[in-house]
C-alpha cells in the first residue's frame, strides 16, 4: 500500500509539473530548432548565393525564419556575384525574412568596391534598403584609401558609397591636401537616410 501511494504522489508530481526555461509566451518560438557547431550557411536567390555566413556555433530559430551565431565569418555578393561586403563579428543575428544581418562586438567590415574597412561595437546590415547602419550611440571608425574618420550615428549606403555620422566626427580626408574634420565643419542632413534606431 506505501508503493502504491507514492507510486501514486510520483505520478501525480510528474503530471503537474512542466519544464520552465525562463521563457514567457510561446517557449517553442525561442527555443532553436536547430544547432550546429562548425557550420555556415548560403541564403541562395535564383540560383545565385547572396550571403555566405561561417559560425563556430549556429541556431536556427524556425518561428520566425532566423539565425544566430557566435565566431562569425560573413560575404554578401552583388547581383553579378561578385564579392561586395565580407567581414567578421563575435556574434550575430539574422533574420533571413527581412534580409537584415546585425553584428555584435567587435565587428569588422569591408566594403570592397570601395575599398573601406569599417570598424565598430555593432553594426546592421540591410539588403533589402542598401545600407549599413550603427547605433547612435556607437563609436564607429572607418578607413579607406585616404582617409580616416570616425564618428556616432554611422549610416552607409553600400551601393554608392556614400555615408554619414549624426556626430562626434572627426578625421582626415584628402591624397595630396589633408583636411581635418569636426563637428563644426560637417553637418549631414539625417534625413536622407531615414533614422538610425536603437534597435541594434
Amino acid at each position: 500500500m506505501k508503493n502504491l501511494l507514492l507510486l501514486s504522489f510520483v505520478f501525480i508530481f510528474f503530471v503537474s509539473c512542466s519544464l520552465d526555461y525562463g521563457i514567457s509566451g510561446n517557449p517553442a518560438e525561442n527555443i532553436p530548432a536547430m544547432i550546429l557547431t562548425d557550420a555556415g550557411i548560403k541564403q541562395v536567390e535564383n540560383g545565385n548565393t547572396t550571403v555566405d555566413v561561417k559560425s563556430d556555433y549556429l541556431e536556427y530559430y524556425s518561428g520566425d525564419n532566423t539565425w544566430a551565431g557566435l565566431n562569425t565569418e560573413f560575404v554578401s555578393y552583388g547581383e553579378s556575384g561578385e564579392v561586395d561586403i565580407e567581414g567578421l563579428a563575435e556574434e550575430f543575428a539574422a533574420d533571413l525574412n527581412k534580409e537584415e544581418y546585425v553584428f555584435i562586438s567587435p565587428v569588422e567590415v569591408r566594403v570592397v568596391k570601395d575599398n573601406l574597412r569599417i570598424k565598430a561595437p555593432r553594426l546592421k546590415i540591410s539588403k533589402e534598403s542598401n545600407s549599413i547602419a550603427g547605433s547612435p550611440n556607437d563609436m564607429v571608425h572607418i578607413e579607406g584609401d585616404d582617409s580616416v574618420i570616425e564618428g556616432r550615428g554611422f549610416v552607409m549606403d553600400s551601393l554608392t558609397g556614400d555615408f554619414l555620422f549624426l556626430s562626434d566626427v572627426s578625421g582626415t580626408m584628402g591624397e595630396t591636401e589633408e583636411t581635418q574634420l569636426s563637428n563644426q565643419e560637417y553637418i549631414p542632413d539625417s534625413t536622407e537616410y531615414g533614422t538610425v534606431g536603437d534597435d541594434i
